[in-house]
């Protein structure tokens, strides 16, 4: 798709994003938006123009948005989990029997009428709640 290496930069979850060096994804968002462009000039089916038509205007919406971001400068912060200090050094692949599929563990339980119990108690459900509308109360 692209006549010249690009260089992808990626971000972990956590890390400072900014958006002062966003050059890079603006120009391979350019790249993607004009080869939709032409894939949209050269669609024959109505199918493949408007599948086109929307990655177009999915592509031009973002563009739009990266080069907004990258004039305002902002710098983004993702969410840092509970779990990102957690190191898994220690954890080794298990050497164990693949499992072997359940299926007729799961027909005893259809067999036993639980989906239909669990629909009746939801339809019940939503019955109260209505009643309860009804009346005010909800």
């Amino acid at each position: 798709m692209f006549k010249k290496k690009q260089t992808i930069k990626y971000v972990g979850i956590g890390e400072v994003k900014d958006w002062r060096d966003a050059g890079y994804e603006i120009e391979a968002i350019g790249h993607r938006l004009d080869k939709a462009r032409l894939a949209l000039a050269n669609a024959k089916s109505n199918w493949a123009k408007d599948y086109w038509q929307v990655t177009v205007d999915r592509l031009f919406t973002k563009w739009q948005l990266t080069i907004q971001l990258k004039d305002t400068g902002l710098r983004q912060q993702g969410p840092e989990s509970f779990y990102s200090d957690i190191d898994y050094d220690w954890y080794e692949n298990s050497e164990e029997i693949r499992m072997i599929g359940f299926t007729w563990f799961d027909h005893w339980f259809d067999s036993t009428g639980l989906d239909r119990r669990l629909d009746e108690s939801w339809a019940k459900s939503k019955e109260i709640k209505l009643e309860k509308a009804r009346q005010g109360l909800a």
